[in-house]
């Protein structure tokens, strides 16, 4: 199973999220085909998933420097407005690895609304234009950020077969996006030490577990590589 992460670390601010039509920004005035994250000028932009490069090139009036990815499981992901492109046509690169770094090239005034962004772009079909989906749909609920493995003191009875007790519990990794398990969208970072109260009930997606904290969002227990995310709160500071 192919596993895909944000092409950066950190958090950065989206400016315009999939679908969205807005005036003087979005492109001939269609709906948008991927998400932008306001990362600056120079910000390096990684691999969101192991594959192999099958474009690099530049666009003045659309995507600028941009780059596309075929993955192992024939989809792609795309990214443009590019300061430059680190890789070549043809270059297996790993989950991760730097392949760009982000600017403002092409269709995109800096000034404007947008300014320096990263487009980032998902496609069901790697040949295919036209299959772009919700990019957000391609991440798992929880997003990793700079995971860290936990910590090394843990509670073995934190976590018995993945099924956690009602309580406050402690973010365990360095972050983490909290979603909603209805809609899929981002709504926060959680960071390592941050409390949120679980309750027992969770919903399984993707073969993990993700539990209710509360107003609709879920977090999970661990990942789908066994690296803890929730700790119990044993008080402490």
């Amino acid at each position: 199973m192919i596993t895909y992460r944000q092409p950066f670390v950190g958090s950065y601010p989206i400016t315009q999220y999939y679908g969205e039509v807005v005036p003087g920004v979005t492109f001939a005035g269609k709906p948008h085909t991927g998400i932008d994250y306001a990362c600056p000028i120079g910000t390096e932009i990684l691999a969101s998933a192991d594959g192999t490069i099958v474009w690099v090139g530049y666009a003045a009036t659309g995507y600028g420097n941009w780059i596309v990815m075929k993955h192992p499981d024939g989809k792609a992901t795309l990214y443009a407005h590019l300061d430059k492109a680190a890789v070549k046509i043809g270059q297996q690169v790993k989950q991760g690895d730097v392949i760009g770094y982000s600017g403002y090239s092409g269709n995109v005034v800096p000034a404007g609304p947008a300014g320096a962004h990263l487009h980032f772009e998902a496609r069901r079909n790697w040949f295919d234009t036209e299959s772009h989906e919700d990019p957000i749909t391609f991440l798992p609920m929880m997003n990793y950020v700079d995971q860290g493995s936990g910590s090394e003191d843990q509670d073995e009875e934190v976590i018995v077969n993945n099924n956690i007790e009602p309580g406050i519990y402690r973010v365990a990794c360095n972050a983490a996006y909290v979603r909603s398990w209805e809609s899929l969208f981002r709504h926060k970072l959680v960071y390592r030490g941050e409390r949120v109260y679980v309750f027992g009930n969770y919903k399984e997606y993707d073969g993990l577990k993700f539990y209710f904290i509360g107003a609709g969002y879920a977090m999970a227990a661990v990942d789908n590589e066994g690296t803890i995310i929730l700790e119990k709160d044993n008080g402490e500071e």
